[in-house]
């Protein structure tokens, strides 16, 4: 739903646009549909874009690998359970962890860097309208996120995750100007909605392939304590799944390595 009415508001303004420009009202129309088309997908699609350079997938090389991707922790409830599944398992993952919630469970956060999975940034107040934020605005989030990771766990991330994998035109200089890479993700489940284990385990199994970057949630940008019991329960299915289809797990910037 919130897709759908920023794409109208994408498409209003696209219009307006054109006809602010000097074209009639009948030429504004279809012209400023045509341009809405490509302004939709790079902003809103998290395949790679002409909007902002984005990494969806990894580097195959033919292997068989993967990286397993946690979003919008740390959460007592569900991050604990992830962490003794991964290491009952022997995969290292990666979590792009939000800044409110590591200022609220910054244990958690140091937990996950100490049993050796990589940390991404995945903003401090995770606005769902990121898009329309300015350069120097989404500097200031970004960066909050970052000293509170860096204070909780000594680690500065370099990867950065934007909400629900939207960019915006400005993505691509704050990227620059921090040094960091936008990841977004090739194969998801939508489990943040009412959905069960059985389902998140054929969703992801469908969209996997080599080189895919797998997102599973294991917090909630508005829920500080959300019900995350359908991915716990399919998590150790989904790896035992990959790993019989001779899967392997590694952290995104091993899978974006290049060389």
């Amino acid at each position: 739903m919130h897709v759908t009415f920023a794409s109208l508001l994408l498409t209003a303004g696209s219009v307006a646009g054109c006809y602010f420009a000097g074209a009639s009202l009948w030429v504004a129309l279809p012209l400023g549909l045509l341009l809405h088309v490509p302004l939709a997908a790079g902003v809103f699609h998290t395949a790679p874009s002409w909007v902002c350079p984005t990494i969806a997938r990894g580097l195959s090389d033919g292997q068989k690998r993967v990286a397993l991707t946690f979003d919008d922790g740390p959460t007592q409830e569900a991050t604990p359970a992830v962490l003794d599944i991964l290491a009952q398992r022997q995969v290292r993952a990666t979590f792009f962890i939000m800044g409110k919630a590591v200022r609220r469970h910054p244990r958690i956060a140091r937990a996950i860097a100490e049993a050796g999975h990589e940390l991404g940034n995945h903003s401090y107040l995770h606005p769902r309208h990121v898009y329309l934020w300015s350069r120097s605005t989404l500097t200031r989030d970004l960066s909050a996120a970052q000293r509170v990771i860096e204070k909780a766990t000594g680690v500065s991330p370099r990867l950065y995750r934007p909400p629900l994998g939207f960019r915006s035109f400005v993505m691509a200089g704050v990227m620059k100007g921090t040094g960091m890479r936008l990841v977004n993700f090739s194969a998801r489940a939508y489990d943040t909605r009412p959905v069960d284990a059985l389902t998140i385990v054929r969703r992801i199994k469908k969209r996997v392939g080599p080189g895919a970057i797998i997102l599973l949630h294991d917090g909630a940008d508005r829920d500080p304590a959300p019900d995350r019991r359908a991915m716990l329960e399919s998590l150790p299915v989904i790896i035992d799944a990959l790993r019989r289809d001779g899967y392997e797990f590694v952290a995104v910037s091993e899978l974006i390595k290049r060389g």
